[in-house]
């Protein structure tokens, strides 16, 4: 099956689900009726992938992925009585219940989103939840068509996509109603655009990039603060070149992202503001930051009410430590922090343990810079072990690519 017939399948099975949710949703079907558009759903990725010449143990695990984040969603609704997963409940039952008391004009972020899902596929919270995980399903698509621009060999693509799908904390994360996934797909876009213009030095492909990364920014404005990585990337960055060079014509890249940077600020400074630029206001931070220090996973907690701006710069790498990290083994409780971390911060800590050793490899050195800042930027308002696994998932797809390419350097291949 060609790759246009997929495209063209996957816009039919979409309108289905929207058609048939309005000609027989109601609410005492609303369990059946979605358990049937999933099952279609599913039964057409199977096909899609059993059709694929190429690459078939890597089309069989993202198969796989989408079955097992199924199960958990089904498992994440239905199951609570027997065990509640990581991050389900307030934020979850937020995002799903506040869309139906407000009106368009009035939502904004995730809140909207969920809104417009409401409009296509009326009130299905299943349906809602197996957007996420549909998406979920594209990540480690889009992932591997990095993999083959940058010729990987098979064994770092089998593992890039291993974890792509089958990360557990990840599969956690894409099966609840939770923004999450909504920003690590179009973050792999992103980072799909970027990886497009590394290889072919087309400006368009750039912009593109960087657009994706301000609507993902729409949903968490913290993600924009990532913008700098890339701006690096384009100024310094030539594929041709073994060495990260300052001329004029970069000097002439950076006046340029200046200008774009600030174009940027200006149109977004409100609801930037309303983020990250606050964190000037220690008591705007502390009474956020209180919201975060709840229950057993704190960590942290003396930071948690700093006293100074001074103080909170010179904390920020511990915290940007932890963001990774948690649950660190001096902190841990049980068998359950254990597992998180093996299962977990791991996938994160792993790039940072491996990158002096070819930090040469120019790729390697960007996107360790990128999920760098993304790390700096989301641990200055983390508290606890649930908070930190949903904001370092944003730089789930980084971390994705970064993997396979440390392993396809041990692997003495050639320089990507």
């Amino acid at each position: 099956m060609k790759f246009k017939s997929s495209y063209i399948l996957g816009l039919i099975i979409f309108i289905l689900n929207i058609v048939l949710s309005h000609l027989f949703y109601s609410e005492s079907n609303s369990f059946t009726l979605s358990t049937i558009l999933i099952i279609i759903d599913i039964i057409s990725v199977g096909i899609l992938c059993a059709n694929k010449k190429e690459d078939k143990k890597l089309y069989f695990i993202i198969f796989l992925g989408l079955i097992i984040r199924t199960l958990l969603m089904y498992f994440e609704l239905y199951g609570r009585n027997i065990y509640i997963l990581p991050n389900s409940g307030r934020d979850t039952e937020a995002f799903y219940k506040i869309p139906f008391t407000k009106n368009f004009g009035e939502l904004n972020g995730y809140f909207l989103f969920v809104k417009i899902l409401a409009l296509l596929f009326c009130k299905q919270r299943l349906m809602f939840q197996f957007f996420n995980v549909f998406l979920s399903t594209l990540v480690p698509l889009i992932i591997l068509k990095i993999f083959n621009k940058l010729e990987l060999g098979n064994k770092a693509k089998l593992i890039g996509i291993t974890l792509a799908c089958l990360l557990p904390s990840n599969m956690i994360i894409s099966s609840e109603l939770l923004r999450e996934e909504l920003m690590i797909f179009i973050n792999t876009c992103s980072l799909y655009f970027l990886i497009k213009w590394y290889k072919k030095s087309n400006s368009i492909d750039f912009i593109i990039s960087i657009l994706l990364l301000v609507l993902s920014s729409y949903f968490h404005s913290s993600m924009i603060i990532s913008i700098f990585g890339y701006f690096f990337a384009y100024i310094f960055l030539n594929k041709n070149r073994t060495k990260i060079i300052v001329s004029y014509k970069t000097v002439g890249k950076l006046l340029f992202s200046i200008i774009i940077f600030i174009i940027l600020y200006r149109l977004f400074y409100s609801y930037i503001n309303s983020y990250f630029l606050n964190i000037g206001d220690l008591d705007y931070l502390n009474d956020k930051l209180s919201y975060y220090t709840e229950g057993n996973s704190v960590y942290l907690s003396s930071f948690a009410h700093i006293s100074s701006f001074t103080g909170l710069i010179i904390t920020s790498p511990i915290k940007f430590i932890y963001l990774y990290s948690s649950p660190v083994p001096w902190e841990w409780k049980g068998f359950t922090d254990i597992l998180i971390f093996m299962c977990s911060s791991i996938f994160y800590i792993y790039p940072y343990l491996k990158f002096y050793k070819y930090k040469k490899n120019k790729l390697i050195t960007i996107l360790i810079i990128i999920v760098t800042i993304i790390g700096f930027t989301y641990g200055l308002s983390c508290f606890s072990t649930g908070s930190a696994m949903r904001h370092r998932e944003k730089a789930f797809p980084y971390f994705c690519l970064l993997i396979p390419l440390l392993i396809n350097e041990k692997g003495d291949k050639n320089e990507i």
